[in-house]
């Protein structure tokens, strides 16, 4: 970061913060996962931890929802941790100054529709397509988030 100097770091949420994990030296000896509300607050730390150290060289940023999956369920895939984890990152970035939330899962549209098809043809990973569409609305994101802070 110090090397770097970005004016504008991106990050997203993604399902593998929703995975089950096991953290003992963070008070986590047990499985866990989004949604045991301990659990939750050390994610919330975490993101904010994240936050904190990524915009400490005065860099504004985009947090990107994590989206649901078009895959077989599974705790990673489990549209309710995803939804949780959403919240969870949302209210902790609601007050965070230069810090926005970009909503990801709604650009991609609908999970299994004709535009997540094109976007995300593995209803995962984005497609060439997909990385082309995006760049024009990331790029509004990040404007927008600009103009909040200039006219504050």
């Amino acid at each position: 970061l110090e090397a770097f100097q970005p004016d504008v770091v991106v990050s997203q949420a993604t399902a593998w913060d929703v995975h089950d994990r096991r953290i003992p030296e963070h008070g986590f000896p047990e499985w866990t996962y989004v949604g045991d509300p301990a659990f939750d607050e050390y994610v919330a730390s975490e993101y904010r931890a994240a936050t904190d150290l990524l915009t400490s060289t005065g860099a504004r940023m985009v947090w990107m929802l994590a989206a649901h999956q078009d895959r077989p369920l599974a705790p990673m895939t489990d549209p309710a941790r995803i939804d949780r984890l959403n919240e969870i990152l949302a209210a902790t970035m609601q007050d965070v100054p230069n810090v926005s939330i970009a909503d990801y899962p709604a650009w991609l549209g609908p999970v299994g529709s004709a535009v997540d098809r094109r976007r995300r043809v593995d209803g995962l990973h984005l497609t060439e397509a997909g990385m082309q569409e995006i760049v024009p609305w990331l790029t509004t994101e990040v404007l927008r988030l600009d103009a909040s802070r200039t006219s504050s």
